[in-house]
């Protein structure tokens, strides 16, 4: 398939969701275990230091 916008990639995944429930919930329990990983790591980072921390995590994966 061929996408030359981002709206074609959109169309495309929803007709497979509407096509195949499990993967909606496939992509559900995913993002919500991304959530929870998220805030158990950042919880552990409370304090004076927050913003310094998130920093230097973003810049250790060359995502800033």
């Amino acid at each position: 398939m061929n996408f030359n916008k981002d709206i074609d990639y959109v169309r495309y995944y929803s007709e497979q969701l509407r096509e195949n429930p499990s993967l909606f919930n496939q992509q559900k329990n995913f993002i919500e275990a991304q959530l929870k990983a998220s805030k158990t790591l950042f919880s552990n980072w409370k304090g004076k230091y927050f913003k310094e921390k998130c920093r230097a995590y973003l810049r250790g994966r060359r995502l800033i």
